[in-house]
Formats: C-alpha cells, sequence, structure tokens
C-alpha cells in the first residue's frame, strides 16, 4: 500500500490538470485510511471515484486493485493491475501482486513460450511505454542531427569518435521509432481485456442461440478481435475464439 503523500506526489507528476487536484488528494488520504482499517469496499470508492474526475494514475490503479484483491474481486483486481502496467510497466510491486493474481485465477491457459532471442526482444519491447518511446525517438533524432553538424564542421582525422556516436543515436531512433509504432499499432488495433463475472460461455457466434465452445472464468486475459452490439470476440492465448457479452470483461 502506497502512503497518500506519495500518490499525491505521483498525480502532479502526471500533469493531471482537471481542475479536481485538490478533492482527489483528499480522496487519496481517505483511500489509504479505510484500507489500512480494512474498509476496502470504501477504499475502493475513493480510488473509483478519482479516476472518474479523469485523473488516469497507474498508483491509483495499483491501490485500486489492493483494495479489489482484498474483497475478492480477482478479475477487477487483475484488470487494475494491468491498467497500472500500462501505464508504468517497469513498477515491480505491480507485476508482483498481478503476477500473484493470475495465479489464483481457474483458467490455466498455456501459452506456448517464444525462443529466447524473441523472449528477450519482448521483454525489451514492453520495458517503456509509447510516450517514452516517443521522448527517445526525438531526443535521439536530436542528438543526431547535433552530431552529424559537428561532424561536418571538424577537421576529417576527429570526425571517427562522432561516426560511431551517430551509429548510435541513429540504431536508438530506429528502435525507439519502431516500438512506438508497434505500441500504437496493439493499442489502436488489439484491445487487451480481462474476464470480469465468475464464469462466462464463449459462444460461435454473437448471440445467445448459439453454440457453446467453452467457458471462460474470471481473470483470464484475452484480446479482443471484434465487436457487435453488445457481443465481443475474443482470442485466448492459446488460440481459441469466442463471443462473450461485452458486460462480462473489462478493457485493459
Amino acid at each position: 500500500m502506497i502512503a497518500a503523500w506519495a500518490l499525491a506526489g505521483a498525480l502532479a507528476l502526471s500533469g493531471a490538470g482537471t481542475g479536481h487536484e485538490s478533492r482527489a488528494e483528499e480522496l487519496l488520504a481517505s483511500g489509504s485510511r479505510h484500507y489500512e482499517q480494512g474498509d476496502y469496499a470504501a477504499a475502493v470508492t475513493d480510488y473509483q471515484r478519482i479516476l472518474d474526475y479523469g485523473i488516469d494514475n497507474e498508483v491509483v490503479h495499483y491501490n485500486l486493485g489492493n483494495a479489489q484483491f482484498k474483497q475478492g474481486e480477482l478479475g477487477e483486481a487483475i484488470l487494475s493491475y494491468e491498467r497500472a502496467l500500462a501505464l508504468n510497466p517497469r513498477d515491480p510491486e505491480a507485476a508482483g501482486n498481478l503476477a500473484y493474481a493470475i495465479s489464483l485465477t481457474v483458467d490455466a491457459v498455456e501459452t506456448p513460450e517464444p525462443p529466447f532471442p524473441l523472449r528477450a526482444f519482448l521483454w525489451l519491447l514492453h520495458r517503456t511505454t509509447a510516450g517514452e518511446d516517443a521522448l527517445l525517438l526525438l531526443l535521439a533524432a536530436y542528438l543526431l542531427s547535433a552530431t552529424c553538424t559537428a561532424a561536418i564542421l571538424l577537421r576529417r582525422g576527429n570526425r571517427k569518435p562522432l561516426v560511431y556516436v551517430a551509429a548510435a543515436l541513429l540504431l536508438l531512433a530506429v528502435w525507439s521509432g519502431g516500438a512506438l509504432g508497434w505500441k500504437e499499432y496493439r493499442q489502436s488495433g488489439q484491445q487487451r481485456a480481462v474476464i470480469l463475472t465468475d464464469k462466462v460461455d464463449a459462444l460461435s457466434g454473437p448471440a445467445v442461440d448459439y453454440k457453446s465452445l467453452f467457458t471462460v472464468h474470471e481473470g483470464l486475459r484475452a484480446v479482443v478481435r471484434n465487436r457487435r452490439g453488445e457481443w465481443v470476440q475474443i482470442l485466448l492465448p492459446n488460440g481459441l475464439l469466442g463471443w462473450v457479452p461485452a458486460t462480462t470483461l473489462g478493457i485493459v
């Protein structure tokens, strides 16, 4: 559980200029107090009201997940931890709590593990947010431009170190630009979701009269593939596809 003063600092760093900052700080303190007192329902209400103000902050999601977990709301807790990590993928506490919560879910959907080079690549790719990739790209482009200008102005014999620096900056720009493009594509085309109800049958089509294909349970994570009215087609990590009511899941 993170103290209220730390939460307030995180809010300030997030740039939440909504006009609700003072009220949000009061709710943060209230949520922490209720959590410490064991009144987890009140803590959930406090943290949710902050999010309702439009203040999307990883610390609030993290503490909300803790309070939901204490209430036994496994699916909601996993969703909150996922949202916290989407905003800060390097948060070890959120990652640890998410892993523990997932270990308590009913569905043990096995995902084929990629080979080591790809696994290392994906680990590095997920260490930054899209916003951080954009900043890295701008910084690398600026420094590359400055380095190239300096190399042009210097005499030939002094250019070699700058060539190495320029090559490194070019690689950084290519990496951050590619990572940014991939994350933007994923965000727009592949929404992640978490099952929130105790269990739900995944059907072969978007209506109650379609055949049931399999059953999923609270806390299972999936990818949204399609939407039709009040129905959502989900893709499981093992490749299974099925339709469930939109009310049974939450979008990360």
